[in-house]
């Protein structure tokens, strides 16, 4: 800032009021809130269960210490969405507790960016479209060049069936922010998504080294053979994920859908009565008759689901629903979550 400011100086240039305002604004200045903030900020990025509550607990230490640390509140919006996002605790409860944490970052800072991209991932898990979008657009607005908000964004694309555009957003982030594991794993399938196989390839390629330790790498690579149709592979990933992270409640289900699409029916079938009655129990419960070819079941489990007002976040491209494109019964459902539109449908 101090630079800046001498810089101005020398050429001469005014400093206008919303860049010292810029200049001027800090997270906070508590230094031990700061370091308790940094600590959970680094906790997260990893995504499993016991580091994301740890992380919780970090943002509450720096709010403790800081009541007006808007980052902090904004930051515990984030780890308290991923808890229902990941499987790890209901989804819902999770929703509403990012949802109330970001408004308080709003309110302590209205141009916290951080908030609103938080609020437009609790809406993209709620299928509200145009409100996801318009809060991704705020916190743009004000940080332009946040790699984790395009980064997010790219996933809203991705979920409204624009592999293409979800490519270019994911790309971007992945140059500004090349060490974040979630952003390389997301960037590879939108890349598989889109049929850049070759991008997809050089992705998994160059983080190998890098992320070998961290199950959202695995993940990608699973997804990214299970849209190549190599199942067998895609088991492999998959089950190294599961060895990574055990803790993902829905993880399985990958599993024992490339199980059936190897014909290991046995596998399938158990899995299948081990399944709840909840909403996600359904969409898994559709996932793997899918993979199991039998199509009617699989609908019907999947209207369920969207009867209880759920749909998978990537219904439009990913391949397990793909045996019901053309289905009147599938389209009705993309209807009801307003995703039927012919543009967005892939072939």
């Amino acid at each position: 800032n101090e630079v800046v400011k001498e810089l101005a100086l020398e050429l001469n240039q005014k400093i206008t009021p919303e860049l010292a305002n810029k200049l001027e604004r800090v997270p906070t200045k508590n230094a031990e809130a700061y370091n308790e903030f940094l600590q959970g900020r680094l906790l997260m990025i990893e995504r499993t269960q016991e580091k994301l509550a740890a992380s919780i607990q970090k943002f509450e230490r720096a709010l403790a210490l800081d009541p007006d640390f808007a980052e902090a509140y904004a930051y515990k919006a984030i780890a308290s969405h991923l808890r229902g996002n990941m499987g790890y605790a209901d989804m819902a409860t999770s929703g509403n507790a990012a949802e109330q944490n970001a408004l308080k970052a709003i309110q302590l800072d209205a141009k916290n960016a951080t908030a609103y991209a938080t609020l437009g991932n609790v809406y993209r898990d709620q299928f509200k479209w145009q409100q996801a979008k318009t809060s991704y657009t705020i916190a743009l607005k004000y940080r332009p060049n946040d790699a984790q908000t395009i980064y997010w964004y790219s996933l809203l694309m991705r979920s409204m069936g624009h592999p293409e555009e979800a490519l270019q957003y994911s790309a971007k982030a992945m140059a500004i922010d090349p060490l974040y594991p979630v952003i390389l794993g997301g960037h590879v399938l939108n890349c598989a998504y889109a049929g850049r196989y070759d991008l997809a390839e050089k992705s998994i390629k160059d983080g190998q080294l890098i992320f070998d330790d961290s199950f959202v790498y695995y993940m990608a690579r699973g997804y990214y053979y299970l849209i190549r149709e190599n199942y067998a592979q895609a088991l492999k990933e998959f089950k190294k994920v599961q060895e990574l992270n055990p803790n993902m409640k829905y993880f399985s289900t990958l599993i024992y859908y490339c199980e059936a699409r190897q014909g290991n029916k046995t596998s399938s079938v158990s899995y299948l009565k081990s399944l709840g009655n909840h909403p996600q129990d359904y969409l898994s419960k559709s996932m793997v008759y899918a993979g199991m070819g039998e199509k009617d079941s699989s609908m019907v489990y999947l209207q369920k689901a969207a009867n209880l007002g759920v749909i998978h976040s990537d219904i439009l491209v990913n391949p397990t629903f793909k045996i019901h494109r053309n289905d009147p019964r599938f389209e009705a459902i993309l209807r009801k979550f307003d995703l039927m539109d012919s543009k967005s449908l892939p072939q």
